[in-house]
């Protein structure tokens, strides 16, 4: 079993820092051709306010917080649980101007046990577009009273 599931990009998107997070097919697929799924994306002005959970992720990968930089070309190697709750933070905080409440989301992602991680995870990506944000307004309210 492959232990890294995730891969986290640094991309430059009109001279902006923006992060994509993307879940890998099992080994065998990769072997097969199947590309990494897209699954969130993050812009540079919301980073500062996911940086708990990104830098949790970073350091459980081998990596710092500095090395997310503009000029880095290779993916780091995110850990199944980790890219979970990236993955949950991104999609959470998508959209939400009040840093207040983005707070609340990403406090509440980190004290999620593992279940309750993964079970958020497949209700906010394993549906139709119209579940899947159902699964995160859901999962806004009972984290950040939305």
């Amino acid at each position: 079993m492959n232990p890294h599931s995730f891969e986290l990009k640094v991309k430059l998107v009109n001279e902006e820092l923006t992060l994509e997070l993307f879940e890998l097919p099992p080994e065998g697929d990769r072997r097969n051709g199947v590309k990494p799924t897209l699954m969130s994306k993050l812009d540079a002005d919301q980073m500062a306010l996911v940086q708990v959970l990104l830098s949790k992720a970073l350091r459980n990968g081998g990596y710092s917080i500095s090395d997310v930089k503009r000029t880095r070309k290779a993916p780091f190697k995110l850990k199944e649980e980790d890219g979970i709750r990236l993955d949950l933070a991104f999609r959470g905080s998508k959209g939400i101007s009040k840093r207040s409440r983005i707070e609340d989301i990403v406090t509440g992602i980190s004290s999620m046990g593992r279940e309750e991680a993964y079970y958020w995870h497949a209700k906010v990506t394993r549906g139709s577009d119209r579940e899947n944000w159902n699964g995160i307004k859901a999962m806004r309210i009972l984290l950040a009273g939305e």
